[in-house]
């Protein structure tokens, strides 16, 4: 896998590609600020990740879509994404094509049609990644697949990492990325291979299975041992409820007596139990509060009919006593000249007399009418009274067979609870019959714990530890010859010892008759780059000897820059042809040449992307510049975007 193109979309649908060369050296070279340090990101963000570490400023203004064109075994894989939006800060969108010699489509042709988890899957499937679908930490029960994401720790060295004395690859000071580096290398280096895994998996659920079936046989052992015993004890459970009379029982029975008893009694079946019925039990809950809300509205009317009654008793009395009052009226002839019926005065206020015997009238109407309407009241009370006693009856029947219901549940429930017992006992003894049989000399469990456990020995025996060991040495000790002799060649100053990586702390040593010197001890940067160098172009030419599934690709970012300790002269190169003769520039030289020569020569499927400020006036560097150095008005995003 190598990369053929970086393009940029701006914002009005213009286009900035950077081409690449396949199997080759790719050098970018310029002044500072032009984007040479945001090629790693996009190529990142392109190959599966969410994150968006392309550099903020002018990227998001103008830019409107990154995107990376990869060749892959034939094929190439389109992959465009935008920069997350609402200034979030990631974005896994992406619009994806793939097919034989792809075009770069035009703004407008983007359209978004998966994720980063699919292009994960397609770029995996395509290095042969998905086939190590249960990869699992040796020894451990923690279980993930070796993917992509695990694979870039060999092919970015950002400008923070080339020469990090304490990190060798790429993101390892992260979060559990070491970790996973260390428990992914002996996959990546083919000392576990896809077989291995899937014989991993194969073993693991081999062992669960014979457990399952050793389990089981303790079972069926441990009620047969005593076979007779156990025999008598459940033929005396099963007499307690009733399964089989106790007379028949003795100590006496012979095992094969006890076992035909016990098959006479395993085809119970359970009594006929009561139906049960919730939705009666619901209705007859329900109408009795609906009668007892009935009732109770009935005996408000009672009281309140009685509370009218009295008032209106109340009211005849004082009716009456008004009256007593206006009787005397009666000595009075309203017909006659008015006159006192005692001393025969006559008196001329006769209106006042008329007046007296109109009340007499009226209280003497309004007497009659209370004591007419007296008995109705009373006949009111009565039916309101007989209403209430009906309902009451009502309110005791339905308690009644509610009560009734509720008996008839419990007398289920214990039923239930007898036959689930009886059921427990049942149980057993089907269990002991069965095991009876189960473990018989020739009986297919015994076979199949024989057949397990053979199967479970040969896995065991391939997938010995020793052996991972022995390839995992191997690989490391070849990695180290490489190592060694890319050393020289870059004249290191170790270079006289044998190199080393040590994959369970993530760095490199050089032995030497005294012990060894790991690289963080190492002394200068030029030697830490020099083994982050070595390593990284070792295990490649590894990976592709032995056709790992690792792109073949190797990014870095300002190697040169340890070679001059004046951070401003090296910035001020501004990718200047530089002049041979200084000694910085010659160990320059030696570093590039070296990268030149392996896709040459030592891994000639192999693709080198450099980005510098560094130029050299040779021949071979000059072919390898991608573009011409970006100064001035070049740059990954055109002047004229801004």
């Amino acid at each position: 896998m190598q990369v053929l193109n970086i393009v940029l979309y701006s914002n009005k649908g213009e286009t900035r590609e950077v081409k690449f060369k396949i199997n080759s050296l790719n050098v970018i070279t310029g002044k500072s600020r032009t984007g040479k340090s945001a090629i790693i990101s996009i190529i990142d963000y392109c190959m599966g990740r969410s994150d968006f570490e392309i550099f903020d400023g002018v990227n998001r203004d103008v830019v409107s879509w990154y995107a990376v064109t990869y060749q892959l075994k034939g094929k190439q894989i389109f992959v465009a994404k935008q920069p997350p939006k609402n200034g979030k800060a990631s974005n896994s969108e992406v619009c994806l094509l793939i097919g034989a010699n792809l075009k770069i489509p035009c703004k407008s042709e983007l359209v978004i049609n998966s994720n980063d988890d699919g292009v994960l899957y397609e770029i995996d499937r395509e290095l042969g990644l998905d086939d190590n679908v249960t990869f699992r930490k040796e020894k451990t029960d923690g279980a993930y697949r070796a993917n992509l994401k695990h694979a870039k720790s060999f092919i970015f060295q950002e400008q923070g990492e080339i020469a990090n004395k304490k990190t060798l690859f790429h993101r390892q000071d992260e979060p559990f990325l070491a970790q996973s580096i260390k428990d992914t290398f002996p996959y990546f280096l083919g000392a576990v291979t896809n077989k291995r895994l899937q014989d991993m998996e194969l073993l693991k659920n081999a062992k669960r299975t014979l457990k399952d079936k050793l389990s089981l046989l303790k079972q069926y052992t441990d009620v047969s041992s005593q076979s007779t015993k156990v025999a008598l004890q459940l033929l005396y459970e099963a007499s307690t409820v009733g399964l089989i009379s106790k007379e028949l029982i003795n100590s006496d029975l012979s095992f094969f007596e006890c076992i035909s008893f016990l098959k006479s009694i395993s085809g119970w079946e359970p009594h006929h139990e009561l139906k049960e019925s919730s939705d009666e039990l619901y209705k007859l809950q329900t109408e009795l509060i609906e009668t007892k809300n009935a009732q109770i509205e009935l005996q408000e009317k009672i009281s309140k009919t009685r509370i009218f009654e009295q008032h209106h008793t109340s009211h005849l009395g004082n009716m009456l006593k008004r009256k007593a009052r206006l009787n005397v009226i009666d000595l009075f002839d309203s017909s006659k000249e008015l006159e006192c019926p005692v001393c025969g005065t006559k008196s001329q206020d006769d209106e006042t007399i008329k007046s007296l015997h109109y009340s007499l009238n009226s209280v003497r109407e309004e007497i009659k009418t209370i004591t007419h309407s007296s008995p109705k009241l009373q006949e009111y009370i009565q039916k309101l009274s007989s209403k209430e006693n009906d309902t009451q009856i009502i309110i005791d029947d339905l308690q009644q067979k509610i009560r009734s219901l509720i008996t008839q549940k419990k007398e289920s429930k214990l039923l239930k609870d007898r036959n689930a017992y009886i059921s427990k006992i049942i149980g057993r003894i089907s269990l002991f019959l069965e095991s009876v049989k189960e473990t018989a000399p020739n009986s297919d469990l015994t076979a199949e714990i024989e057949e397990l456990q053979h199967k479970v020995s040969i896995l065991e025996d391939e997938l010995d530890d020793d052996t991972v060991l022995d390839r995992l040495s191997s690989s490391l000790n070849i990695v180290g010859n490489y190592m060694s002799n890319y050393a020289k060649d870059l004249k290191l100053e170790y270079a006289d010892n044998p190199y080393r990586l040590d994959i369970s702390r993530l760095t490199v040593f050089a032995d030497n008759p005294h012990g060894s010197t790991p690289m963080k001890r190492q002394g200068s940067a030029e030697n830490w780059l020099g083994c982050h160098v070595i390593t990284y172009l070792s295990l490649h030419k590894y990976f592709r000897m032995k056709d790992l599934p690792v792109p073949s690709i190797f990014v870095l970012d300002q190697p040169s820059q340890v070679h001059f300790p004046d951070i401003t002269r090296y910035q001020s190169l501004e990718g200047e042809l530089m002049q041979s003769g200084d000694a910085d520039i010659e160990e320059v030289t030696r570093l590039f040449k070296l990268f030149y020569d392996y896709c040459q020569f030592d891994n000639r499927s192999f693709q080198i992307i450099v980005t510098e400020h560094a130029n050299l006036e040779e021949d071979w560097f000059q072919d390898s510049l991608v573009e011409p150095p970006w100064r001035g008005e070049r740059a990954l995003i055109p002047k004229s975007w801004i």
